[in-house]
């Protein structure tokens, strides 16, 4: 797939990179505030969202989705956020590996590691066309409700991330 570097006319564009080189062969699901499948965060890959202006959820998770970032976005901006995972910590609910949505500043250590990374990623896209993909959003469907409920109205919205609509890439 083709990589985009800057966001369809009217649009923006969410980068998701995963550069991490842990081995996680099996990655990560990565839904959006609808609950469709949008990106498999597997090791060294960018997955590339073009969105309408606003807030849009990204949802992680290892199994059960466990992590949720609200992007807000601007019409003809970049967005870039990190995936990482963790095996323990603060950053999840659920024993064992914790998924990451790291929002990335527009300076700073995360961005320069970010930018040194890029290259060496592949760019990879879900095929909506798969037979398999409405079976498997279907089967997690109550599970990515939950979990958005949770984070945005419930008891882990405290957990709630934000990437603001002025941290766009420069």
């Amino acid at each position: 797939m083709p990589r985009q570097t800057a966001p369809p006319p009217g649009k923006a564009l969410i980068n998701i990179h995963y550069a991490n080189s842990k081995p996680k062969t099996e990655g990560f699901n990565l839904w959006d505030g609808q609950g469709h499948l949008v990106g498999k965060l597997r090791t060294h890959t960018l997955n590339q969202l073009a969105v309408d202006p606003g807030d849009h959820l990204l949802i992680a998770g290892d199994g059960e989705p466990q992590v949720v970032l609200k992007v807000s976005t601007q019409a003809g901006r970049v967005y870039d956020v990190k995936a990482d995972y963790d095996t323990g910590g603060e950053f999840g609910w659920k024993v064992g590996v914790d998924v990451l949505l790291i929002p990335v500043p527009t300076t700073g250590p995360l961005r320069d590691e970010v930018t040194r990374n890029e290259s060496d990623l592949t760019t990879v896209a879900v095929n909506r066309a798969a037979p398999t993909l409405q079976k498997q959003e279907a089967a997690s469907a109550a599970s990515v409700r939950k979990v958005i409920a949770d984070f945005t109205t419930g008891p882990y919205k405290d957990r709630l991330t934000v990437l603001a609509a002025d941290q766009y890439r420069h």
